[in-house]
């Protein structure tokens, strides 16, 4: 795993975490509480390894502080975010802020 930095409480990511030279889908973020267990960690890293594929994974940790801390979970556990994959994975899965853009919204709910 690779540390990739604290982040601020409001998930800003500092200037040099970001990159612009070439497109790739952002990467799938979970998060975990101060409280998050090995069990928990355990599972996750199953769930992972069992849908291979291209798309980044990146753990963010809450600290007790309120400060966080983004970790690429690595090359070996790249994954196809699948409807399946993210049912799975739906109480630690952040959505980011492009995901939610895209998302169609039904007026009939609006």
């Amino acid at each position: 795993m690779k540390v990739l930095g604290t982040e601020k409480t409001n998930g800003a990511a500092s200037a040099n975490e970001r990159s612009t030279s070439t497109f790739e889908e952002p990467a799938v973020l979970l998060q975990f509480s101060p409280a998050a267990t090995n069990e928990e960690l355990r599972e996750v890293r199953e769930i992972l390894a069992r849908f291979p594929g291209q798309r980044r994974v990146q753990l963010l940790f809450e600290r007790p502080t309120g400060s966080s801390l983004r970790v690429d979970a690595g090359a070996d556990l790249r994954v196809d975010l699948t409807r399946d994959l993210e049912e799975k994975l739906s109480r630690w899965l952040v959505s980011t802020k492009a995901e939610r853009r895209n998302v169609m919204v039904d007026p009939a709910k609006s």
